[in-house]
């Protein structure tokens, strides 16, 4: 076909020569730029599993060497196929099959939007996001130890283990989630930008990413954050629709400003900010100084054998400049950039943003049980004790929302913070910490 996708019906067998096993067509569970998945039975114990194939090798050479890759982290990551003792994906076999790759998966639920969307987008109660983070940063750590850059993390690549997603159940106080689709994976301490790569969806892409600057596992832990605050508040931090140039207005607003230094290494900087010209030097001579000058000159007329008048001016005109451009701080004034003015696409789509994230987690309601409520209807403990729970959460966003990457928590970190423990914060977390590194706490 056109889409050099694999043709099967339902009941084919697709085998899987290395392992001696057969999969079963049950159904289509989606299809993607990368081919289709479907619903299998495997032929070892006729359990479940998704199959993903991967379209033709022979015309789209380079989907077959990405699933390569991903097949090659999957391998880095993981254990045993029986092994069940993480929050990552199992694989369970990969093979080539008439010219196209395929991995077979472990059989999992809905994924985080789809809990969002079946609830009716108000938010999910804390417990249940709390025992999410816990699961995801220990994802991410393992992640990070074995040097591995998911790059694509968003509440779709989030999945239910089956048992505890029945119908009915997904409102369930601690769900068990799994992190999926490493096809846009990468392994190193440091990845270079390279346009011909995009990586992470849009709504969750890193400050870092979008300068084209070079990025850690720390690009994970800002879209980690970003699926924190769209579990909290029903609705994602950065409206999808809109272009790079609305992501980067709403992370000023929301967020506060990108580092100068970052503005001044990224690649694609120029494409959102412009560096304002400097004042004429000239301009910031003051009338004294210009009245001063005046009497030299006058002074200089009288001694012919001093410089001329013209030449004198220029000299001391000379000194202010360099002596202005030594200054740091009109350095830093000339060096700073300002943001473009850029009509915004979410205008059209009439999308509404959040404009303060603090401001969105104190007009939260309040929880009795999975039910919300007002506050009169609590006990004063309780509603004092929730009131706590929302400050730890506001302050765990803002570390892991940090537009700095060596300034943004590592998954250990955030590990020990109050939210995600349930209690008081075991140390004071510092303001500023070193830069990311692997495999190190």
């Amino acid at each position: 076909n056109i889409d050099h996708d694999y043709i099967c019906r339902a009941g084919e067998r697709i085998s899987s020569p290395e392992a001696g096993a057969a999969y079963e067509v049950v159904s289509l569970l989606g299809r993607g730029t990368f081919g289709q998945v479907f619903r299998c039975r495997s032929s070892a114990g006729g359990q479940l599993a998704a199959l993903k194939v991967i379209k033709h090798e022979a015309y789209c050479d380079g989907l077959a060497a990405q699933a390569e890759e991903e097949i090659a982290v999957l391998q880095r990551l993981g254990g045993p196929a029986s092994r069940d003792d993480g929050n990552i994906v199992r694989m369970l076999d990969s093979f080539t099959h008439h010219g196209h790759v395929c991995i077979a998966f472990e059989m999992l639920g809905p994924d985080l939007l789809a809990v969002l969307e079946r609830d009716g987008n108000p938010g999910m109660p804390l417990a249940f996001i709390r025992s999410v983070a816990q699961q995801l940063l220990a994802a991410l750590q393992r992640l990070r130890t074995a040097c591995v850059i998911h790059g694509d993390l968003k509440p779709e690549n989030v999945l239910l283990v089956p048992e505890r997603a029945a119908l009915g159940g997904l409102g369930q106080r601690e769900p068990h989630i799994k992190l999926i689709d490493f096809g846009t994976a990468q392994v190193g301490g440091r990845v270079a930008e390279n346009e011909d790569v995009i990586i992470q969806t849009l709504p969750y892409r890193a400050p870092e990413v979008l300068l084209g600057l070079s990025y850690t596992c720390a690009v994970d832990m800002w879209s980690f954050g970003c699926i924190c605050v769209e579990l909290v508040l029903g609705r994602p931090l950065f409206p999808h629709g809109g272009s790079e140039h609305d992501i980067v207005r709403n992370t000023l607003e929301l967020l506060g400003p990108i580092p100068q230094h970052m503005l001044q290494a990224g690649r694609n900087t120029t494409r959102f900010f412009y560096r304002p010209p400097p004042p004429s030097a000239l301009g910031k001579v003051s009338a004294k100084t210009t009245g001063w000058l005046a009497h030299i000159m006058a002074f200089c007329r009288r001694r012919r054998a001093l410089p001329s008048p013209g030449q004198l001016f220029r000299n001391l005109l000379g000194a202010l400049v360099r002596r202005r451009e030594a200054s740091p701080a009109s350095s830093a004034r000339e060096e700073a950039f300002r943001l473009k003015s850029v009509r915004s696409k979410l205008d059209e789509i009439n999308g509404s943003g959040i404009t303060s994230l603090e401001h969105a987690i104190s007009l939260l309601r309040y929880e009795i049980s999975w039910t919300r409520a007002m506050p009169r209807r609590l006990r004063p403990e309780v509603l004092q004790t929730q009131r706590a729970g929302r400050l730890h959460l506001l302050r765990f966003l803002l570390r892991c929302l940090q537009t700095n990457p060596d300034e943004r928590w590592v998954p250990s970190e955030a590990s020990d913070h109050a939210f995600v423990r349930g209690g008081a914060p075991a140390c004071k977390q510092p303001l500023l910490r070193r830069k990311w590194s692997f495999r190190g706490q």
